[in-house]
């Protein structure tokens, strides 16, 4: 449930494109490999049965699901580089960097659109790790 202060037909009309459904219970967290999540499978990241659209204006649950937490994102970039003087006016430079260096898999942000078959799914990644090598001559 999306309310926006545009949107005449919003349930809640506030200054907020946040969600705002009720909450029904405690949350769980699952974070959890689950091949019926979706199409393609996924990870259900919370218990979406907790959440429901509101009956009133707005819903019981603070903005934007601010309580839930997705999964972390760690990311190491790392770049080394060795100069060559080859003569006094020419280097030439090798370099290499290796972007998410450490291959970790970083989950994307997850579903949190109330009552669909996705809510609380995460169904994608960041990319992998990609390393790229240079050579450069300085003239």
């Amino acid at each position: 449930m999306y309310t926006n202060a545009s949107d005449p037909t919003a349930r809640g009309i506030t200054a907020t494109t946040g969600l705002r459904p009720d909450c029904n219970g405690t949350n769980t967290v699952w974070g959890r490999r689950d091949a019926s999540a979706s199409q393609g499978g996924g990870f259900t990241w919370f218990d979406p049965s907790n959440y429901s659209d509101p009956t009133t204006t707005f819903g019981t649950c603070a903005p934007q699901l601010g309580h839930l937490r997705g999964p972390g994102y760690y990311n190491w970039d790392i770049s080394l580089q060795k100069n060559f003087q080859i003569t006094e006016r020419f280097k030439l430079q090798f370099r290499s960097d290796f972007l998410n260096a450490f291959n970790v898999v970083n989950l994307a942000t997850l579903r949190t659109v109330v009552n669909t078959p996705t809510t609380g799914v995460i169904n994608f990644s960041q990319p992998a790790r990609n390393i790229q090598f240079a050579f450069k001559l300085y003239y």
